[in-house]
């Protein structure tokens, strides 16, 4: 997803990029909760007509999703935070805090959309300069990364 924070006034202007993440705190802790009860109803069904060994595995399988949404909510916290001054261009990425920071001239930046080789890949937007290059909006689907490279060369003039 992006989020466009523009000024009609000149520069800087700032691009924070973000995945899409679907669910909110309250909804993950009410899937869990309704998803605990449904596998412990069930495990105990089974327990009590002779299946113990349904229970704990319906316990290691809940103990799955609570992991595999904990790292999903922790993922959607990921930004990319790109920010174009009169004569740089600053990228900064990471989840809660910038991790990672790029800088390049903004004289001498280019944009490129590089389409995948092979059917069904994605395309690849970088920024770089003086043979660095930085991927950006990895996480965005075909139709974002090209109005966002669009925009980026507008920006950049």
């Amino acid at each position: 997803m992006v989020d466009w924070q523009k000024s009609n006034t000149g520069f800087p202007q700032t691009i924070v990029l973000r995945p899409n993440g679907s669910l909110t705190i309250g909804q993950a802790a009410g899937l869990i909760g309704l998803m605990a009860v449904l596998m412990i109803g069930i495990g105990t069904g089974f327990a009590l007509m002779g299946a113990w060994l349904v229970l704990p595995f319906s316990g290691a399988e809940l103990l799955l999703l609570i992991w595999a949404l904990g790292c999903s909510m922790r993922n959607s916290g990921y930004r990319e935070v790109i920010t174009i001054s009169d004569d740089k261009i600053k990228i900064e990425r990471g989840i809660s805090y910038p991790q990672q920071r790029y800088e390049f001239f903004r004289a001498w930046a280019r944009i490129q959309l590089s389409h995948p080789s092979v059917h069904g890949h994605l395309a690849r937007l970088q920024v770089g300069s003086h043979g660095k290059q930085v991927e950006i909006g990895a996480f965005l689907n075909e139709e974002e990364k090209q109005v966002l490279a669009k925009e980026l060369q507008k920006l950049l003039g």
